[in-house]
């Protein structure tokens, strides 16, 4: 039996049109042309990546805590991992933040950009740092609580 209090899960690749789909969001929103990474389902509204090298892996019987990198959700929207956010080289839809709007996000806060709703990645010196979304031109923050400044 196993003693973590963590669940074992099942890792399932996502299909072909699933894979399609989700391919063609990464290219209209953000301009990915390119994503060399399997695409795997955990759970209900969770993708995760790893490497390409695992397509041939079974995974139908596969129990493990985690495997690869939580990449995705896609429950009322599709909204990029802050862990993944910077695997993503792209330029569009991507919103450059000066150091105290930076300073504000790592916090947790929410603040006012002049942006149309929608999905983001955020930048800032150079460097995607996470992703947003936009509603009423606030930018809601999706920074981990365990991992804002306080």
């Amino acid at each position: 039996m196993h003693s973590s209090l963590q669940e074992l899960k099942k890792f399932k690749k996502v299909d072909k049109v699933g894979e399609k789909h989700i391919l063609k969001l990464l290219r209209k929103r953000f301009g990915i042309k390119k994503f060399d990474y399997l695409i795997l389902k955990s759970g209900k509204h969770i993708l995760r990546i790893c490497s390409k090298e695992m397509k041939d892996f079974d995974f139908s019987n596969l129990k493990v805590i985690s495997l690869g990198l939580e990449f995705a959700t896609f429950k009322k929207f599709f909204r990029i991992k802050f862990d993944a956010a910077p695997l993503l080289k792209t330029e569009k839809n991507v919103i450059e933040l000066d150091e105290k709007e930076f300073i504000k996000w790592l916090k947790g806060e929410v603040f006012e950009k002049n942006f149309d709703d929608g999905v983001y990645l955020l930048k800032f010196k150079q460097k995607i740092v996470g992703c947003t979304l936009i509603q009423n031109r606030k930018v809601l923050n999706f920074v981990p609580k365990h991992r804002r400044l306080e």
